[in-house]
């Protein structure tokens, strides 16, 4: 099934793309998510007034006389499509179109552009306009592109006469008020699961990263078995273990995201890690490498021992920026330790000693991981709108 997506400057269109999106001149830092709360509706979107897009278009070289180039070239092309139709159908609409072709200038379609902006005009659907505005040029740009028929259609809105998006948006904003807004809404696209552009932005609107509440949910399932059997130390020795996997679950889910999407952290990792030190690269061989990086990383990452909280403490520090405080660490190394007699010496120490755990042991460990993960997490989520990571120029 198709979805759509749209840029409009005021209410006027300046393009449309299906199942998919560019994000043109918006910033990634110009996302919103509005929420209608009667319809109980969200919309996903990027906002830039007029006045920013004008100046990132005169940056990029577009403006009133590259416009005048455009229009002077689409102008020439339109009037030989309709020349060419002419000898097709002599009797047909091109006759009357080519005088008002001929006879116009940049001014006249500005002027007529600013009359469809100013009276909200909207093109008839099929055919001749819905009625007569007893001016061709208009009559001409309000009728619909069948109208018309041009093999190289352009890219303005009306049929006005630009190549470009760039140049239907410098000849909108000319006509515009100076509070319009430029919108890229993209809301059916993430509602059909065609882009995953807002995720981030979704995930910063909660109190934490989805792999919290995944962390979160692990954990209310372990202390929800605490009151099975009060007095059973096998048992508490598991659910202990198990507060520990779900710690480990929650670091290396977390690194794994971070480092797939979001590309400074990715180098940062490649650029830091050993296990990617001392290979020698034959430049021929650079494209392999690339091809290849992606399962390598992960690879490294799945070699990497999560149980290992002073190591991957570093990792978390160098590579996600992320730091974790002296006084959870202390905890967490203690509480780790004790999970390995768990696992390997069925909860023994090197010296035999048995760790005689209670299930206020696992309420406690509880506490002491869950408030680490959480001061973890705060600063994940505090990262996940750097604008430093966007790949794309323009974004």
């Amino acid at each position: 099934m198709s979805s759509w997506a749209s840029i409009e400057l005021g209410d006027q269109t300046i393009l449309e793309t299906q199942n998919h999106f560019g994000t043109w001149y918006f910033r990634k830092s110009e996302r919103v998510i509005e929420h209608d709360l009667v319809e109980d509706a969200k919309s996903y979107k990027f906002v830039m007034s007029g006045t920013v897009l004008l100046r990132r278009l005169e940056l990029d070289g577009h403006n009133r006389a590259s416009l005048r180039k455009e229009f002077d070239l689409q102008l020439e092309s339109m009037k030989k499509d309709c020349r060419d139709m002419m000898e097709l159908d002599p009797n047909g609409r091109p006759t009357g179109f080519l005088p008002v072709l001929e006879q116009s200038t940049l001014d006249d379609w500005l002027k007529r552009l600013r009359r469809i902006v100013e009276e909200n005009l909207v093109a008839a659907p099929y055919g001749q306009p819905d009625k007569d505005f007893g001016d061709p040029l208009l009559n001409f740009m309000m009728s619909v592109e069948g109208y018309f028929f041009s093999d190289s259609p352009g890219a303005g809105g009306h049929h006005f006469p630009c190549r470009t998006h760039e140049a239907y948006a410098v000849a909108l904003l000319e006509v515009l008020p100076e509070d319009a807004s430029c919108i890229l809404d993209v809301t059916a696209l993430v509602e059909a699961g065609w882009t995953s552009a807002f995720d981030d932005l979704v995930e910063f609107n909660q109190e934490f990263t989805k792999f919290y509440e995944v962390f979160r949910a692990s954990i209310d399932e372990i202390t929800s078995l605490t009151s099975l059997a009060p007095e059973n130390k096998a048992l508490a020795r598991m659910l202990y273990a198990a507060v520990i996997s779900s710690l480990e679950t929650y670091l290396s889910d977390t690194l794994r995201k971070q480092v797939f999407v979001r590309p400074a952290i990715k180098r940062r990792f490649v650029e830091t890690h050993g296990k990617f030190k001392g290979n020698h690269l034959d430049l021929r061989d650079i494209y392999v490498k690339l091809e290849n990086l992606d399962n390598f990383i992960s690879e490294v990452i799945d070699s990497e021992s999560f149980h290992n909280i002073v190591s991957v403490g570093k990792l978390y520090k160098i590579v996600l920026l992320t730091e974790v405080p002296k006084q959870h660490m202390d905890k967490l190394v203690k509480a780790v330790s004790l999970r390995h007699d768990i696992v390997h010496r069925n909860g023994k120490t090197t010296k035999g000693e048995v760790h005689l755990l209670t299930m206020v042991d696992v309420t406690k460990l509880v506490a002491d991981v869950d408030a680490a993960v959480r001061h973890i997490d705060k600063q994940i989520k505090d990262g996940l709108l750097d604008d430093a990571d966007e790949s794309d120029p323009l974004g």
